[in-house]
């Protein structure tokens, strides 16, 4: 079973990737979503201490931002 926070963490990442990958070069556009991903990790949850810094969340980070970019890739070729 998928725990409901990785899967919000897929969501949000393929639909940031996506979004943007609409608007500037699709690279870029996952280059921005992962590093909004890792500084969520990195300030929300390690420094501020205001959630829980998990690899599984980067992983699920990692597959949605790889996700929206193929889907960007498949829509515009």
């Amino acid at each position: 079973m998928i725990e409901p926070d990785k899967i919000k963490h897929f969501i949000g990442s393929a639909g940031m990737a996506g979004f943007l990958g609409i608007f500037i070069n699709v690279w870029l556009a996952a280059g921005i979503a992962l590093s909004i991903g890792i500084l969520k990790e990195l300030i929300h949850d390690f420094l501020l201490k205001r959630g829980n810094c998990e690899w599984g969340d980067m992983y699920a980070n990692t597959a949605g931002v790889i996700t929206g970019a193929v889907i960007i890739l498949l829509l515009t070729s």
